[in-house]
């Protein structure tokens, strides 16, 4: 009996046990996805916290140039027939701000292809000789104007024609050298030097046909105190008062450059000190394409896509007894277009319709319109089949022609379609005088 006994309460124990075993792992199992749950609120609650902090940033630098803009826009209604003077100083002002929007607007977008990855889709054969001839062609007018001495030296560049991403080189160029100019005064310098390295400073192994250049923008202006640079390039520009000593910047250029770099497998860095200017160093590898490649280059068509005229040049631009054939459904974009054009004395045929266009175009005199303009989309079709229209039409002048799209899209991908529905490159929204001048200035020669 009382074996039975002593078997029945080692059972119970035993079931006891088991009970505060389980119930232990219950509360355990419980401690952890609660920890677990915390963790993850936690780090959701500091990710609204980061979007919200960068979207109140961001509506910040973005109000800040619009409400200048609009502001000068009401002013310069104002002054019309009383101060001439004003009226161009007010202009001028609105141009500068309207382009630190677009700068804005181009970060956002370098952001999103950072977050997919899509720097690919942006790889091209350029030529970096063209890039820095622009880029002086660009910057030696207003440096001169300001007293300031710009220079390039590029001496020591042994491979000129490369693979990479020129849009995005040509994007940290500028932000670099915008950067330095507004920071330096009259009768100091800017100089712009690129080497081709073979002895990387980072322990790095070159790829086959892989070639590093490095790129250094230095300054002699008021340089960077110690303290502020290694906040330089954070994203989180509006804590960093430093970058907003100068009201016409954004603080955005130097978080571009970093995040450009960094996007084409490079480096960047900086060396400053207040009082005594800056020099800001960036490596970058390119791969050299073959010869067969290099040829082709050389021979073949290229978009126009961000080329430009010096402003001496653009003084004299004359398309006087020229005749364009404008296809743009935006009537605000048609009119900007159409006032660029007839300026420089082209006469214009506006239309928003596609088959209204071709109709124009089938209905003209032989070579009667010395280039047509596209917007890529129009109400009834793409830009491309627009081109492809005019150029598989009949008529003699359907190959000759000059076509160019009008496109805020400047990436290979839809600069390759243009050229395979036949036109002969791109002209970037918005339109700036000198790129429009340009494309159809070289397709007129």
């Amino acid at each position: 009996m009382e074996e039975t006994s002593l078997c029945w309460l080692l059972l119970f124990c035993i079931f006891l046990a088991v009970i505060w075993v389980m119930v232990l792992a219950f509360i355990i199992s419980n401690y952890r996805q609660n920890k677990t749950l915390k963790a993850g609120l936690q780090k959701s609650l500091s990710a609204d916290t980061a979007k919200t902090r960068y979207l109140s940033n961001m509506d910040h630098e973005i109000r800040t140039p619009l409400n200048t803009i609009i502001g000068l826009a009401e002013l310069s209604r104002l002054e019309i027939g009383k101060d001439p003077g004003k009226v161009q100083d007010y202009n001028l002002k609105i141009i500068d701000n309207s382009r630190r929007l677009l700068d804005l607007l181009n970060y956002i977008l370098d952001e999103s292809l950072a977050g997919t990855g899509s720097a690919e889709s942006s790889l091209s054969v350029f030529d970096l000789a063209q890039l820095l001839a622009f880029i002086m062609q660009l910057y030696s007018g207003q440096c001169e104007k300001s007293g300031i001495n710009f220079r390039i030296n590029c001496d020591s560049i042994k491979d000129s024609v490369l693979w990479g991403n020129e849009l995005y080189l040509k994007q940290i160029f500028m932000n670099l050298i915008s950067n330095a100019i507004r920071f330096t005064e009259k009768a100091q310098h800017i100089t712009v030097t690129v080497k081709e390295v073979t002895e990387l400073r980072q322990p790095v192994q070159p790829a086959d046909n892989e070639v590093w250049f490095e790129f250094i923008v230095a300054d002699t202006g008021s340089g960077i105190p110690e303290q502020k640079l290694s906040s330089l390039f954070n994203s989180q520009i509006s804590d960093n008062d430093f970058l907003f000593r100068d009201s016409k910047d954004s603080g955005l250029g130097l978080v571009i450059v970093n995040r450009l770099v960094r996007m084409m497998r490079g480096t960047v860095g900086v060396r400053s000190s207040e009082g005594r200017g800056s020099e800001f160093t960036v490596c970058i590898p390119f791969i050299v394409p073959d010869e067969k490649t290099i040829a082709g280059f050389k021979a073949g068509r290229r978009p126009a896509v961000g080329d430009s005229l010096p402003e001496e040049t653009l003084k004299r631009v004359d398309f006087s007894g020229r005749k364009i054939l404008l296809v743009e459904k935006d009537s605000l974009a048609a009119e900007v277009a159409v006032r660029l054009l007839e300026c420089v004395g082209a006469t214009v045929t506006s239309t928003g319709s596609y088959e209204e266009g071709i109709r124009i175009f089938e209905n003209s005199s032989v070579n009667e319109y010395d280039a047509v303009l596209s917007a890529l989309t129009v109400p009834e079709t793409t830009g491309y089949d627009f081109s492809r229209t005019v150029r598989s039409s009949s008529r003699s002048d359907s190959t000759s022609v000059p076509v160019f799209a009008l496109t805020e899209n400047a990436f290979t991908g839809e600069l390759n379609a243009v050229l395979d529905a036949g036109m002969n490159g791109c002209i970037v929204k918005p339109l700036e005088p000198a790129s429009v001048y340009a494309a159809l200035k070289a397709s007129f020669t």
